[in-house]
């Protein structure tokens, strides 16, 4: 099955996808990978990719006053520019700051939701640009019952409804960018989900300071009971940073050493 991923071409490490790709390529099936990326790394070969412009809607900026959800709308218009010229039925989405664990295919990816939508939910979403991405979601779809999707985990899309969905709902109209997995999910595969607390043993976040859902790094027997029976980990820059009483930044030590194996898709370029 193909493989895409959107790639900002700037990140605070730099070294997100190199390691994301070292675990792709160490545990899942045989795929294809394709990366669109805004600056592709000179050490990527043997995929196919593309370099596409930062995206922002030119209206906007003068609304805002600044390049607000800029993140959203470029990593969707990427998924957008990808689904218009995917000639198989469905792909799998997934992003560079997401490692696989253990040996998986593509019946193991699960679109797990959160949680379900409640009023006191909708006033949380308010407070946050990424809650306000999901609200402008779960406001396309007409359903009585709806589910936040953004676990940040991989997705399998299927490439005409993807169309359909940035044809009706196109990113240059939107003032507020949506939440496609919260959005694709709900609008097509809307059901009660029984499963809801077994993301939790889908995947591992490091996101800084450990609740709600963030784990703490402050050890590495700390990453090792977290991880323990995942399949994926996630992680932000505040969680791949945060330091322990001595200064170690125990997460990024704990991926490097476990994925220290190149991946095919490394040339010789920072032979890190």
């Amino acid at each position: 099955m193909n493989i895409f991923i959107p790639y900002g071409g700037r990140t605070d490490w730099g070294e997100e996808l190199r390691y994301a790709l070292r675990s792709l390529d160490s545990f899942f099936e045989p795929f294809n990978l394709t990366v669109y990326s805004t600056a592709t790394p000179e050490w990527l070969i043997g995929c196919k990719s593309l370099d596409i412009e930062r995206f922002y809607p030119s209206r906007l900026e003068k609304k805002y006053g600044c390049r607000k959800y800029e993140h959203w709308f470029d990593s969707m218009n990427k998924l957008r520019v990808y689904a218009e010229s995917e000639t198989e039925e469905r792909f799998i989405y997934t992003y560079d700051d997401i490692l696989l664990l253990r040996d998986a295919s593509a019946k193991d990816i699960v679109p797990y939701p959160q949680e379900e939508i409640v009023q006191r939910h909708k006033l949380r979403f308010s407070r946050s640009r990424h809650g306000e991405t999901i609200l402008s979601a779960l406001n396309k779809c007409d359903r009585g019952l709806l589910f936040n999707y953004e676990t940040h985990t991989p997705r399998i899309y299927e490439t005409e409804k993807l169309r359909e969905l940035f044809t009706k709902f196109p990113l240059e109209k939107e003032i507020i960018p949506y939440s496609i997995a919260t959005l694709y999910f709900n609008y097509y595969d809307h059901k009660i989900h029984e499963e809801i607390a077994l993301v939790d043993n889908y995947k591992v976040g490091f996101y800084g300071k450990p609740g709600g859902g963030s784990y703490s790094s402050s050890s590495m027997q700390d990453i090792k009971e977290a991880v323990e029976g995942k399949m994926w980990l996630n992680y932000s820059f505040s969680g791949l940073m945060a330091r322990d009483g001595n200064g170690k930044t125990n997460l990024k030590t704990w991926i490097i050493d476990n994925f220290k194996t190149k991946s095919k898709y490394e040339g010789c370029i920072n032979n890190n």
